[in-house]
């Protein structure tokens, strides 16, 4: 599945109001390269079209999730999309999904970055949420090796998968 989502997937874009949230104070995380970017032409910032699909999904999605499903319906994409709610929204409308970890899979093969796995930890500092299985999942895609590390904590011993 995720090769086909990346043998199709040749533009990237954005919703106005998402690169506005991504890129809004101009310090955030992220937002000097997301301007780079889009600067580049590697994305591309878009309006969406109202639309039934749109509206329907604003009812039950957040607005993001809600333009991004919207947006890959009208541009016949697949979609960055990785709050679960989302995801099962965009496979109702057999959109293809891509999650950010599939990203970093895809920057590493291109030679864009060396390893995937700091970058997925980095993530998780900052909050992003990732099972155990799709982490493992996405390591294994990425021809990393991973391993459970056993830590002694007083009287305890913790494994962590």
């Amino acid at each position: 599945h995720f090769q086909r989502c990346w043998s199709t997937w040749l533009d990237a874009f954005l919703w106005t109001l998402t690169i506005k949230e991504c890129t809004t104070p101009t310090t955030a995380p992220g937002a000097t390269e997301i301007n780079q970017a889009v600067k580049a032409g590697s994305l591309t910032v878009t309006t969406i079209q109202p639309s039934s699909t749109l509206h329907s999904l604003e009812r039950v999605l957040d607005d993001g999730e809600a333009a991004a499903i919207a947006l890959a319906e009208q541009k016949n994409c697949s979609v960055l999309i990785d709050e679960k709610k989302g995801r099962k929204a965009a496979i109702r409308k057999n959109i293809d999904i891509v999650g950010s970890g599939m990203i970093l899979v895809k920057a590493k093969q291109k030679g864009l970055i060396s390893e995937v796995a700091p970058l997925l930890e980095k993530m998780k500092q900052c909050g992003y949420r990732l099972s155990a299985d799709i982490y493992h999942q996405i390591l294994k895609i990425a021809s990393e090796e991973w391993s459970p590390v056993t830590v002694q904590l007083r009287d305890v011993t913790v494994t962590v998968y």
